[in-house]
């Protein structure tokens, strides 16, 4: 599940590095946050926790989510004092289950090339879901070129493509997902790096 708000800065340059390719941010032993830049120095942060962690639901809240956002490695610099200001509400959002649709493997009539997230979804942590849909659309223009194409060559292209990209992201969450878990049940002690944002969020 996650919390989503989108800010505009008045900097001339970016208020902050990007660790994370075109982001900021990580990933943590309990809650992830990461800042994805937009044009016209636009810029939206999500801060992503496990479902039913109660000591994150104040998130919903500007100053919960502000509190934490501020705290987490990366996005302060971002957040500081006349740096930046908010363009909405905090949005409650969730993650959409990873998929690798069979249609789009093995599509069952010829003309049907499922694209985008109609293929293949993965967890938004990582942000690639438009850059994985334009290479597919792109790529399966150049694989028709105007003409009729066998099913299975679309559904080897859309494989390729996707595959890694969803093996990854499966494997990812599931690590992430366990070890969020555990740190909301207490059953091992929460590395340093990023931690402590539950009690802040709940302070907040």
């Amino acid at each position: 599940a996650g919390f989503t708000r989108f800010y505009r800065h008045h900097a001339e340059e970016l208020p902050g590095p990007l660790n994370r390719g075109h982001a900021a941010g990580g990933v943590w032993d309990h809650y992830a946050g990461v800042l994805h830049p937009g044009d016209a120095r636009t810029f939206a942060i999500a801060l992503c926790v496990l479902p039913g962690d109660q000591a994150f639901s104040p998130l919903r809240r500007a100053s919960a989510f502000t509190a934490v956002a501020r705290a987490t490695p990366g996005l302060d610099s971002w957040l500081a004092d006349g740096v930046s200001e908010p363009m909405s509400r905090v949005r409650p959002i969730t993650s959409p289950p990873n998929t690798l649709r069979a249609a789009a493997v093995h599509p069952p009539v010829a003309g049907l090339c499922p694209v985008g997230d109609a293929a293949c979804t993965t967890t938004p942590i990582f942000g690639r879901g438009v850059s994985l849909a334009l290479a597919h659309g792109f790529g399966l223009g150049e694989l028709l070129a105007g003409r009729t194409v066998d099913p299975a060559a679309a559904g080897r292209f859309a494989d390729r493509l996707y595959r890694p990209w969803y093996d990854h992201a499966a494997a990812a969450d599931d690590d992430r997902i366990a070890r969020w878990r555990a740190a909301a049940l207490g059953t091992r002690p929460q590395q340093a790096t990023g931690g402590g944002m539950r009690d802040v969020a709940r302070a907040a």
